[in-house]
């Protein structure tokens, strides 16, 4: 098969390390697969990343502001810059024979909508201009109160989206049950559940005591939450937990990993709450070095909300740490089923509360670990999560290429 994999944009994240990953697998199991993308950032990537077959396409549809891709422009620049890049993917599909195309995040999923070859758009979630009361399934881009004018443009945008996702896209997968639920209530038809995690081994090798004597805190209780700072990863939420713990924990310390625009407000926090002594910022960390900050750590929090998944849970797990996380989350719902963590309400009081008895009962968890690491190898390492993919990918293209009356 020649596939061709759609992304707005390939730089570090856990996002685009599922496009990687599933270029690689299917490259290396007798297909072609292409990535087409108009924004291409392989600083602190990986070597597999370098690896790939990639078509770059010069109509930018994201900004670079420090570490975060937003979104370029106005509304109307958008959706020229996609009708361009619609053209070149046309041309694409043409010149590299191409039998059929995964569209990942978006607006990857309208960019590739109404194509003549079939169409499988990878949701991670569901996203609008902002806030929709009509449709809250969706994920807003925008953390902004709406004014009328959002919502005049969020009615036309709902329009369009149910329109080209509805009718112009052949099959949706998704992370979770989550988000399975939000394309039903959206798009009023069902995706299929095909789970992603990460690779067991690369996260074995960390050197957690240079992390901890980098930062001094070698017989700390360690904290650790990994992700860019923005509204939905909740860093608010750990911080203010912290200040519930620290005089019923001795030592207890929080390590953030990352940067983003609401850094500086959640550092304000921190001050103002005088845990300046106990809160590490460590920056944005390249993945390679990961490994490294899971292997130092005591326990993970991820308070995130509105996520359809999370890959963060599961980077701890093949590290041999286990998380806390939100119960707003799709990721929750493995470690749930599956007894390889813990789960509570995405607030300070439940967070804190949690991490306390988890602390107090100084019961072994190394049964959850070791459940954890043999059903990421199973169910959720990336060869588990490309060979669901491709044989998805070769069902449908056989079904395409059957004569039209067998069908």
């Amino acid at each position: 098969m020649n596939i061709l994999i759609v992304s707005q944009n390939i730089a570090l994240g856990g996002a685009q390390r599922v496009v990687i990953h599933l270029s690689d697998y299917l490259n290396r199991h007798g297909h072609n697969a292409w990535i087409l993308t108009p924004h291409l950032d392989l600083e602190d990537m990986p070597q597999i990343a370098q690896r790939q077959k990639y078509i770059e396409c010069p109509y930018p549809i994201l900004n670079k502001v420090g570490y975060e891709y937003k979104m370029r422009g106005n509304i109307f620049s958008l959706a020229h810059n996609i009708i361009r890049i619609r053209k070149r993917l046309k041309q694409v599909l043409k010149d590299y024979r191409i039998d059929l195309i995964s569209a990942h995040n978006p607006p990857s999923n309208w960019i590739s909508s109404f194509c003549p070859v079939p169409v499988v758009w990878s949701c991670n979630e569901p996203v609008s201009l902002c806030f929709s009361r009509r449709k809250p399934d969706y994920f807003p881009l925008s953390a902004e109160p709406p004014r009328l004018s959002s919502h005049i443009l969020q009615r036309i945008y709902e329009s369009v989206d149910y329109a080209l996702c509805r009718w112009g896209i052949d099959h949706i997968v998704v992370l979770s049950r989550y988000t399975q639920r939000g394309v039903r209530n959206i798009y009023n038809r069902e995706a299929e559940v095909c789970r992603v995690g990460v690779d067991v081994e690369p996260f074995q090798r960390g050197d957690g005591q240079s992390v901890r004597k980098q930062y001094r805190c070698e017989n700390s209780f360690l904290l650790l939450q990994v992700g860019h700072f923005k509204p939905e990863k909740n860093q608010q939420v750990s911080v203010k937990a912290l200040y519930s713990l620290k005089d019923k924990i001795p030592d207890v310390r929080l390590m953030f990993v990352g940067g983003g625009a609401l850094e500086e407000q959640t550092r304000q926090t921190v001050d103002a709450l005088g845990l300046s002594e106990r809160v590490i910022f460590a920056g944005r960390v390249p993945d390679d070095h990961l490994p490294d900050y899971y292997a130092a750590c005591d326990l993970v929090v991820f308070p995130a909300v509105r996520q359809s998944w999370g890959l963060t849970p599961f980077e701890a797990l093949a590290a041999g740490k286990l998380s806390i996380i939100s119960s707003d989350c799709g990721a929750g719902e493995a470690l749930s089923d599956e007894d390889i963590g813990f789960v509570c309400d995405p607030t300070p009081e439940a967070m804190a509360q949690k991490l306390l008895e988890i602390y107090n009962t100084g019961r072994s968890l190394n049964g959850m670990v070791d459940r954890g690491q043999r059903y990421i190898k199973q169910e959720l390492s990336y060869e588990a999560y490309g060979k669901r993919m491709t044989h998805l990918f070769e069902s449908i293209v056989a079904g395409v290429r059957e004569p039209r009356s067998k069908v």
